[in-house]
């Protein structure tokens, strides 16, 4: 590890990184407390290599933060950590180092690439916004001409997949083909050769299925077409270049930031349950609250569906006529207890097969917040009661 332990130097070691296009994770301490090794202020850059630069105070809190870097690159969160440094479980490698430090655990990368095949005037439109919100705007066209895109980063004169093959393309940047219909097909097949992380193309659905059924016969793949962005856009009824440019940004942003494009006003959640469903309502509803939502939660069901109580932190369910269930729907309405699901050994060695079976297929989705030794599983329940947790903690013997 190099040997950059001033603040000065470790920014200009960010900038150098970010000028050659790569990610990092900066952990820096905001506040340390008692025998820590280094105090407010010091930084420590991971890169995605796995090399570091600069120090935080040594082997038992880097190694927390080159673990935690892991997630932070995969998701892009920012994270904060209180670590005490006098508890040998914290960390899960054994080491107490004395001292307490509050880690600030962020992602640091280049402006995102926006990649614009077309140079219409809708092209234009999406150029001027696209810079506004941050990115770097690439204009790859045979007719454009610099003076229409005088924020773009370059503009390059060429055909589709000649300019795309010029162009150091990462799952950071976006693909948007804008393209004359004729070229459509041609400039998809290059974009999916790249890494881009987004591809949205415009046009009709029956143009779409054209391109598509094109591509397929060249020896693409259903499941990789269906990664296209096709329409482009969030449907919003957009009319005007500026409109479609702005619902093609909003996709763009929502699609990085994992959102679900849908309104933010206030709503009963019932409501928002028939929207996300188109109307269908949920096979299942669990309700831990009880009283105050019970009759939100019926009305969230499609027929035969069930409601499962499990909890009654608002108060029990007060009395209702059973024929209510007919009515919305022949619903059905359990209060299970684990105990039942699990009777002798073989249902306790079945259900818990099959809970493993669905996390191995990702069909389960587990946030772990950390991982403990067996043996500090008082320090797990602490946690948990003190509401230090955002995720599941794992016990490890």
């Amino acid at each position: 590890m190099p040997s950059i332990y001033n603040v000065i130097d470790i920014m200009k070691k960010v900038n150098e990184l970010l000028e050659n296009g790569d990610r990092l994770v900066l952990a820096s301490v905001i506040k340390s407390q008692g025998s820590s090794p280094r105090g407010s202020g010091a930084k420590m850059i991971v890169t995605e290599d796995g090399d570091s630069y600069g120090t935080i105070g040594g082997g038992c809190v880097e190694n927390y933060v080159f673990h935690e870097a892991k997630k932070v690159f995969n998701d892009g969160k920012m994270r904060t950590a209180n670590v005490d440094l006098g508890d040998d479980s914290w960390s899960g490698i054994g080491m107490a180092c004395g001292g307490t430090v509050e880690l600030l655990i962020e992602l640091i990368a280049p402006n995102p690439g926006f990649i614009l095949l077309g140079a219409g005037h809708v092209a234009k439109v999406i150029a001027n916004l696209a810079n506004f919100v941050g990115y770097n705007v690439t204009v790859i066209d045979p007719l454009a001409e610099v003076e229409d895109f005088p924020i773009a980063l370059s503009v390059i004169k060429n055909n589709y997949d000649v300019g795309l093959s010029d162009l150091s393309i990462t799952s950071n940047d976006s693909i948007v083909i804008l393209t004359r219909h004729h070229s459509d097909s041609l400039a998809l097949h290059s974009s999916l050769n790249t890494d881009a992380g987004y591809i949205g193309m415009i046009g009709s659905k029956n143009r779409v299925k054209m391109v598509y059924d094109e591509l397929l016969g060249k020896g693409f793949s259903e499941e990789k077409l269906l990664t296209v962005h096709a329409p482009v856009g969030l449907d919003i009824e957009a009319e005007t270049p500026e409109e479609v440019a702005i619902s093609i940004i909003a996709e763009i942003i929502m699609v990085k930031r994992g959102g679900k494009g849908l309104t933010m006003a206030l709503k009963h959640f019932e409501e928002v349950i028939k929207q996300e469903t188109q109307g269908e309502g949920l096979h299942v509803v669990y309700d831990s609250v009880g009283a105050t939502t019970f009759d939100k939660s019926l009305k969230c069901l499609r027929p035969r569906g069930m409601l499962a109580l499990y909890g009654a932190s608002s108060g029990p369910v007060p009395p209702f006529d059973p024929a209510r269930l007919a009515g919305a729907g022949s619903l059905f309405i359990t209060r299970p207890t684990l105990n039942h699901y699990i009777l002798n050994r073989e249902e306790l060695l079945d259900r818990s097969q099959t809970l493993f079976n669905l996390v191995e297929q990702d069909k389960l989705n587990i946030t772990i917040d950390q991982e403990l030794p067996l043996g500090s599983a008082s320090r797990a329940h602490e946690r948990l009661e003190g509401r230090k947790t955002s995720g599941k903690l794992l016990l490890k013997p």
